[in-house]
Formats: structure tokens, C-alpha cells, sequence
């Protein structure tokens, strides 16, 4: 957001259609991805936090969950 102020961007910001995967139950490595695996717990505990996150920076936030 700072660099964006230096070089004079007026409008607004947005984390536009962002999600967090749960691979529950993980699947066999090797995968593409690495060895992040996420259950649904920890996946709500993150959009949780990154919600309030984009809230106090007063960034437009909109989850989008395919």
C-alpha cells in the first residue's frame, strides 16, 4: 500500500475473490503444491484472520470459495 501511495494510486484497494484451500484428507505426496496440508479447522481460523486482516487496513475483501 506504501509503494502504491508513492507512486500516487488514488484508488481503492481490494483483495478481490481470494480463498484458502483444505486438502482434508491430504492427498499422497509428492504434490505440486509442497507438503502444506490445511484441515477445515485451520482453513477457518486463517479466512477468519485474513478477513479482520483486510478490514483494518480497510482493503475490500471478497471470499470466494469454488
Amino acid at each position: 500500500m506504501a509503494w502504491c501511495q508513492r507512486a500516487r494510486f488514488r484508488g481503492e484497494f481490494m483483495a478481490s475473490e481470494w480463498t484458502m484451500a483444505a486438502n482434508y484428507p491430504p492427498p499422497t505426496p509428492p504434490n505440486w503444491w509442497g507438503e502444506y496440508a490445511c484441515s477445515e479447522l485451520v482453513k477457518a481460523k486463517l479466512v477468519a484472520q485474513l478477513t479482520v486482516l483486510h478490514t483494518a487496513l480497510g482493503v475490500g475483501s471478497s471470499f470466494c470459495e469454488t
